[in-house]
């Protein structure tokens, strides 16, 4: 069965949040407000608004919404890095999902942020690593599901015997009848 399943492959990007200011306990205060705004940016990266520029950008075959279920986009504890990745049945579009979802996740970040009196950005976002086109897909995973298939023959014989021995053992008590 799992030779059968269609391959899939998962590219991934990082992108890194910063604050700009003009002052230490400026840049202090801007932190901390990057900070709690990473899981809304996490979620923005899975958002119509962002995956309609990607759908548009890479001209995709289907809508954002469908697309939002082969995006995934996690914050790493701690850090103002959300990490994004894409899986598609090519390996090379999902490196350029995954690209395109930074870029535009960056841009969306900046527009939804309030700017500075001066004009910057608030915000700013940069890609740390490019995704690269994987060389093995990472679904199914043969040797998974090998293993756990092989296991499952010990388990079920394990089981029988000891179905079979609490049936002796209640026929012996007459609390059952033999089959027939």
């Amino acid at each position: 069965m799992t030779l059968m399943m269609p391959k899939a492959y998962a590219a991934s990007t990082r992108v890194f949040f910063a604050v700009s200011g003009d002052s230490v306990s400026a840049l202090a205060q801007g932190s901390s407000v990057v900070e709690k705004q990473m899981a809304s940016y996490a979620e923005l990266a899975t958002s119509t608004k962002v995956l309609n520029k990607v759908v548009e950008q890479l001209d995709l075959n289907t809508t954002a919404v469908e697309l939002a279920d082969s995006i995934e986009a996690n914050v790493p504890a701690d850090t103002v890095i959300i990490e994004i990745a894409a899986t598609d049945s090519d390996p090379r579009q999902a490196a350029r999902i995954a690209n395109a979802v930074g870029t535009e996740l960056a841009k969306a970040a900046g527009d939804l942020t309030p700017g500075l009196a001066n004009g910057s950005e608030a915000v700013r976002a940069t890609t740390l690593s490019v995704a690269q086109v994987p060389n093995s897909p990472s679904s199914p995973n043969i040797l998974r599901n090998l293993g756990l298939g092989l296991l499952g023959i010990p388990v079920g014989a394990l089981l029988w015997l000891v179905l079979a021995k609490a049936l002796i053992v209640l026929r012996r008590r007459r609390l059952v009848e033999p089959y027939r």
